[in-house]
């Protein structure tokens, strides 16, 4: 089993996902786009999810599972090139939303950003993820004109990052 590591809220724990987890990632995503009359985009958006340790070898995926390693939750964290990273795939299906796993994840990202030396974070939604987009502006996020590469995403954010030194060396 893959090692798994405690979040701040009790009975959470994250963990890198896998290509094993690939079809409870969909499930979860898909779910989440469905309940807010989004389309999914396997050949565009959401091709990464059919092979994670492919496109996420040298970038970030993470699951937020329970104690009985079932996966809850999505986020990852992906090198854009030029010292930015793009925060992508953070869901959580609603019966485990406002338990503040959302805002952890986020935290998570951002933290690791720095810590991997990132200047800033950029990111797509949609404009109807009215609580996402709320907690992105929470965290300092600014709306960007840009070219979204997403056609389900009609907002483009970012947010400029202090970066710290790499402690895990």
């Amino acid at each position: 089993m893959a090692q798994r590591f405690f979040t701040t809220i009790p009975g959470y724990y994250w963990r890198h996902a896998s290509n094993a987890d690939g079809a409870d990632i969909r499930h979860i995503i898909y779910s989440a786009l469905d309940e807010h009359g989004l389309q999914p985009e396997p050949e565009i958006t959401d091709k990464d999810l059919y092979d994670i340790e492919l496109y996420y070898k040298n970038h970030f995926f993470g699951v937020l599972t329970d104690s009985d390693n079932v996966v809850k939750g999505t986020f990852a964290l992906y090198n854009m090139g030029n010292g930015v990273a793009e925060i992508r795939k953070m869901y959580l299906p609603a019966e485990h939303r406002g338990k503040g796993l959302g805002k952890w994840m986020l935290q998570f990202l951002v933290e690791k950003a720095q810590n991997e030396g990132y200047h800033g974070l950029v990111l797509e939604t949609a404009s109807c993820l009215n609580k996402a987009i709320a907690l992105y502006r929470s965290f300092g996020f600014e709306t960007v004109c840009g070219h979204n590469a997403s056609p389900r995403c009609d907002v483009c954010m970012s947010l400029k990052l202090l970066t710290m030194p790499d402690t895990q060396n």
